[in-house]
């Protein structure tokens, strides 16, 4: 229900019915109607004033794209907020923001050498 609360905020409806929480505590005293012989539940919308999301690539435009379990609800979310605040993984190479990662440095292994015949014990 959470879920379609926010799907509904950002498609721009009001409200929606729902099956779900009809006849326990969260549904009373709320509106209800029988569409089809089955009761539903009135849940208003559910707009967002901030929603802070990852995406994994971005263009100048600002579209975003968006990976594995990132596409679960971020776009619902950035779609229902006001404000979105977006974390990049790969933002274009021409934004002013972007700066390549810097390199890592090799870090000396530490390296033992063991005689033949000798287990290491002293």
């Amino acid at each position: 229900t959470l879920a379609e609360r926010m799907r509904a905020a950002g498609a721009g409806i009001p409200a929606l019915y729902t099956p779900a929480a009809v006849g326990t505590e969260l549904a009373e005293g709320r509106e209800t109607r029988v569409f089809h012989g089955r009761e539903y539940l009135l849940e208003e919308a559910l707009p967002l004033d901030y929603a802070f999301i990852r995406a994994w690539k971005a263009d100048e435009a600002g579209n975003l794209l968006f990976r594995r379990s990132q596409r679960n609800f971020n776009p619902l979310m950035a779609m229902a907020a006001r404000i979105t605040v977006v974390g990049v993984d790969r933002a274009p190479p021409k934004s002013p923001y972007w700066k390549p990662p810097a390199p890592k440095e090799e870090l000396p292994r530490r390296t033992r050498r063991i005689r033949e015949g000798h287990d290491g014990i002293e």
